[in-house]
């Protein structure tokens, strides 16, 4: 039983710990402005 408990918790702490880091991450949906001296011409 309480290895059952422990394994529970594990796993409660482990969702929230990718969802806090999911929710932080926005890099790959901000994508800036192209400078023009870099775009292709």
């Amino acid at each position: 039983m309480k290895r059952k408990l422990l394994a529970l918790i594990a796993a409660l702490l482990a969702f929230v710990a990718f969802s806090g880091a999911a929710s932080a991450c926005w890099g790959t949906l901000y994508q800036p402005e192209l400078p023009k001296a870099l775009r292709k011409k």
